[in-house]
């Protein structure tokens, strides 16, 4: 986590502003999502084959 406006941010904020158009960036704001517990998961690591199955596309991945 990152408070705002703390020096180790201002580097990575002037990478992504590069990805945003220039008319958008003075009223864009970034959010930074934390992730707990586990992610559903969808058809990583699964063959074409078995995508048409959702139960056997489905995976839950454990976030540390």
């Amino acid at each position: 986590m990152h408070q705002a406006g703390s020096p180790e941010v201002r580097p990575l904020l002037r990478g992504l502003a590069s990805l945003l158009p220039a008319e958008r960036r003075e009223s864009s704001c970034l959010i930074e999502i934390v992730p707990e517990g586990e992610f559903l998961t969808h058809a990583l690591g699964v063959s074409l084959r078995k995508m048409r199955d959702p139960v056997a596309a489905r995976s839950r991945v454990p976030v540390s």
